[in-house]
């Protein structure tokens, strides 16, 4: 990973990390989730090991301004290959107006590193937010743009359209997803990567919960989809201690599909979850059901976080 990237994600785990502080005098809340995961390839392909890191916070400066910031962090070490290095960070302002309506930005960071000498490929991606909040129920739109590192060929620029919609069923329980596009045109290119999600989590009392997701990507010019679901159950360590964290462990499928054949993953990923601020329990940062319910603003960054 280049010195850029990891510069970015450490600061922005500094921000969560300094959220309680910050919400002595706003709102805040916040999570980071230490994981592990195991995954198993199909046909031979071996096996692949991944340690990941996940955060994410929110500040309230007021009753109009928010902040929020996020970062994941993937390290994989596939069987009789070099290590694969995938990071991201980023940050969303937004204004909410007394009607609801919500106006804002965001800045996206990606940086995949393959090993092998390959060397890094990274995207940035920015842009505006709109959308509507009320109670327990939230919608956004984003539009926006991503600049990549090599260059993309000049005269072909990159994309990115989506929504995500959230509601809160109870104090325990919520639901939500995301439907993105990525386009990738001009000089004759046309490249659409579209993702769809739904995700939701609930507890159940005596510090138990469970999550699931579900994220499908396709790819129109390789026609090419790959599909990622899985489910996942959560304890709450304060029912048997006072460590203030949750462990978790989720079961995940992933499929990929190509005119020239299928391969499939089967995945099982630990997870450690310590909540900062005012963070309220929920499905760990490092599960399916994460990523789809607060995606990435990009298709590609978004369809790697469902699957790892």
């Amino acid at each position: 990973m280049n010195r850029q990237i990891d510069t970015a994600f450490l600061a922005a785990l500094a921000a969560a990390a300094l959220l309680p502080a910050a919400g002595q005098a706003q709102q805040a809340s916040g999570a980071v989730t230490l994981g592990y995961g195991y995954t198993d390839l199909s046909d031979g392909g071996g096996d692949l090991s991944s340690f990941t890191l996940d955060a994410a916070g929110n500040v309230a400066f007021n009753d109009n301004v928010n902040l929020g910031l996020y970062g994941s962090f993937v390290n994989a070490d596939p069987d009789g290959a070099g290590d694969i290095t995938l990071g991201d960070v980023g940050a969303k302002l937004v204004y909410q107006f007394s009607s609801g309506v919500i106006l804002g930005g965001y800045l996206d960071h990606a940086s995949l590193d393959l090993g092998g000498g390959i060397g890094d490929i990274d995207a940035t991606s920015f842009g505006g937010i709109t959308g509507y909040v009320a109670g327990d129920f939230g919608a956004e739109v984003f539009v926006g743009a991503t600049e990549t590192s090599p260059d993309l060929p000049s005269g072909v620029d990159w994309m990115d359209y989506g929504a995500t919609l959230r509601y809160r069923i109870s104090p325990t329980a919520r639901i939500g997803g995301h439907l993105m596009r990525t386009d990738i045109s001009g000089n004759g290119a046309d490249i659409e990567v579209d993702t769809l999600g739904i995700g939701g989590d609930v507890a159940f009392g005596a510090g138990w919960g469970a999550f699931g997701g579900l994220n499908h990507s396709s790819i129109d010019l390789v026609n090419t989809d790959v599909t990622t679901v899985g489910v996942g159950v959560s304890y709450d360590l304060r029912q048997v201690s006072a460590i203030p964290g949750a462990v978790s462990m989720e079961l995940a499928h992933s499929n990929l599909d190509t005119p020239i054949g299928d391969a499939n993953a089967n995945t099982v990923r630990l997870g450690l979850t310590f909540p900062l601020g005012k963070q309220a329990s929920g499905a760990p940062l490092n599960s399916v059901d994460r990523a789809v319910i607060a995606p990435r603003h990009n298709a590609a960054t978004t369809l790697l976080n469902a699957a790892f």
